[in-house]
């Protein structure tokens, strides 16, 4: 949980940042190519309102008339590479256009065009200088970005680190005395479990009333121990390292193995289980964390089933690396926000689907196992009778398309 606070504060702040900084660059890109127009307008008309060498003027232009009759005169040439023929060339092919301004030649030459007594006016401006001092200044505020971006992620994470850091701490508490408390409370309930079958099995007890008290006492008792081992396994499964599991284990053999276990408690609960499990697939995973897994879906499936009504399990690869593992029941539909709200701990469904006792800890443990295989879980739901929960978990497949399995 720390660490997906973290990141989600990391990536707040640097948005934040980013959306600020996109707007500077912006901005400021749009300025640079506003002064490059503006430069290339000063440059196209100056020869209109300055006198021919102007030393504050440092854009090269030339300047040409081309008379009614069709003859040229070039008043001014500053741009070396431009000839008289070029300067022709372009002003015949510009008197075949419309527009009065705008840019010609693969010099991007910038032109003005405009009316005068017997002829027409033309300036032409090299603003290649301009164009390549805007490209370099762009450049260099991108590479400024792009260190600012630097700087901004390593302050957010830092910031992140120390932001998170109470709540690391009273969580890292609170996961400690959960893992101490439970641990604590398993021996006094052995004692109390263990007491209660002795009393009742000694005969000294024969008051009807008072043997049905022990039972009472035997059950509850039952259930305790039954809730703290599930919060002992979420406190293992925080407490402990996040390495994915380095042996390879037949996950279609472990998966009918858990089902042949749990058959007898199905029938007994009423209802018929049907599995289809494909044959030959393998994973790295824990081979008790499998059978915990497909217990926990099959007794959440049996709790909350129509009476006699049918569990459908399949295990199918859905590609070469992955595999599907999916429990189907029938029974009082899931809404959409329980089927997310479903995986959290202590989360009880609405009061209509709470036909037994829980705790809410089950799908919750599953949830830790699968995202220890590096898998994803999920729920979903027609809005009508049936409930589907699936779980997509990664084959292991050696380069020469087969697996090395213990089982």
């Amino acid at each position: 949980m720390i660490p997906k606070l973290r990141r989600k504060i990391t990536i707040v702040i640097m948005t934040v940042m980013c959306l600020f900084l996109l707007g500077i660059l912006g901005f400021s890109i749009n300025s640079v190519h506003h002064m490059l127009q503006v430069q290339t307008a000063r440059a196209v008309r100056s020869p209109m309102q300055r006198e021919e060498h102007d030393p504050k003027f440092r854009t090269p232009v030339a300047a040409a008339t081309l008379s009614d009759d069709g003859e040229l005169h070039i008043e001014n040439n500053q741009i070396d590479f431009l000839t008289e023929d070029q300067i022709r060339e372009y002003i015949t092919q510009l008197s075949q256009e419309e527009k009065d301004s705008g840019e010609i030649g693969r010099e991007r030459l910038a032109y003005l065009r405009h009316s005068v007594p017997n002829g027409t006016f033309y300036v032409f401006a090299d603003t290649q200088v301009d164009r390549q001092f805007a490209r370099e200044q762009i450049r260099n505020m991108l590479l400024l970005s792009a260190f600012a971006l630097i700087c901004f992620f390593i302050t957010s994470f830092l910031l992140a680190r120390w932001m998170v850091r109470p709540v690391a701490r009273t969580w890292d508490k609170q996961r400690q005395f959960v893992a101490d408390a439970s641990h604590e409370l398993k021996t006094p309930l052995t004692v109390i479990l263990s007491n209660t079958e002795m009393i009742a099995r000694s005969g000294v007890i024969t008051d009807p009333r008072n043997l049905q008290r022990l039972d009472n006492i035997s059950a509850e008792s039952k259930r305790m121990r039954s809730l703290v081992e599930s919060l002992l396994s979420l406190a293992r499964s925080d407490n402990a390292p996040d390495r994915p599991p380095t042996e390879i284990i037949s996950l279609s053999f472990q998966v009918s193995s858990a089902i042949l276990t749990l058959e007898p408690s199905v029938y007994d609960a009423g209802h018929r289980l049907v599995t289809e499990i494909d044959p030959d697939l393998s994973m790295y995973a824990n081979s008790g964390e499998i059978t915990q897994l497909v217990e926990i879906l099959i007794d959440n499936a049996c709790k909350y089933s129509d009476p006699g009504s049918e569990i459908l399990l399949t295990l199918s690869a859905l590609s070469k690396k992955e595999a599907q593992l999916r429990v189907r029941s029938y029974g009082i539909p899931l809404t959409p926000r329980e089927c997310t709200e479903i995986f959290e701990r202590f989360s009880r469904t609405d009061a209509s689907r709470e036909v037994t006792h829980g705790y809410g800890l089950g799908l919750s443990i599953a949830t830790s196992i699968v995202k220890h295989c590096k898998g994803t879980i999920s729920a979903e739901s027609d809005g009508q009778r049936t409930n589907l929960f699936k779980v997509r978990l990664p084959l292991a497949v050696s380069p020469a398309g087969t697996s090395s399995i213990s089982a």
